[in-house]
């Protein structure tokens, strides 16, 4: 009985502490935090940041590579406010700059289709060098043994291509600018005709071109890779039994 009488007077001291001693404490613990608070560096306003959109939106660059013809899809798969430049190059740049650009697309574009269709025709038909058989890689090493000759042939397109686009791009007398009047990627040779003659048909070739290109470069590297890791011809995961 008298420990019960204990622990109730016990129970009744606890629960009977004022409310504003509680207060009190509370009032003491305040003013350090408020110390603490006095001492940490202030924070600096931060100014109003412009739009990412907005300001690459009103880039001269940007504009003016919105105006050329190239968008994939006319933004229907890769959805932008401007044209097709996913590392930012046309930035800044004037529209002379860009149609250099375009023009080195268009012709490494032109090479990437041909590298695939020349992949794959020959894996499959190498009449002229019947022994060079496998992957585009193992096909070449073979011709090199059989045609040592074969690489300088190579090495002397690429210079003289590169030798015809030379006037167009001297750095020294022209900047890296193409002149007014002059076409990104039209060197005046169509033996099939195959550029239209009116304007909007000359466009949405210029587009089908530009676009395949594009898809024709990545292709080729994949095709390459694939058969670097395989060490299996492309043509017959493609083309098989054939």
């Amino acid at each position: 009985m008298l420990y019960s009488i204990v622990a109730l007077s016990l129970f009744a001291t606890v629960n009977a502490v004022p409310a504003a001693t509680k207060i009190s404490s509370a009032s003491k613990i305040a003013p350090v935090s408020r110390n603490l608070a006095k001492g940490l560096p202030k924070r600096a306003v931060q100014p109003r940041q412009v739009s990412a959109k907005s300001s690459v939106a009103s880039d001269p660059g940007t504009q003016a590579l919105d105006k050329m013809y190239g968008k994939v899809y006319d933004n229907v798969l890769f959805r932008q406010e401007t044209g097709w430049d996913p590392v930012g190059l046309a930035r800044g740049q004037p529209e002379a700059v860009l149609k250099k650009y375009r023009d080195a697309e268009l012709l490494h574009g032109r090479m990437g289709m041909l590298a695939v269709a020349g992949i794959l025709a020959a894996e499959k038909f190498h009449p002229v060098f019947p022994d060079a058989s496998g992957t585009a890689h193992e096909q070449l090493a073979r011709v090199n043994e059989l045609v040592p000759a074969f690489k300088w042939f190579a090495l002397g397109h690429i210079i003289i291509n590169e030798a015809l686009r030379t006037p167009k791009f001297d750095i020294e007398n022209r900047g890296d600018r193409l002149w007014e009047g002059e076409e990104p990627g039209n060197y005046g040779w169509d033996p099939l005709n195959l550029m239209p003659k009116t304007e909007d048909a000359k466009a949405v070739r210029s587009n089908q071109e530009v676009n395949n290109g594009r898809l024709a470069m990545v292709a080729a590297l994949g095709m390459l890779a694939e058969e670097q890791l395989t060490g299996k011809p492309i043509a017959d995961k493609i083309i098989p039994n054939m």
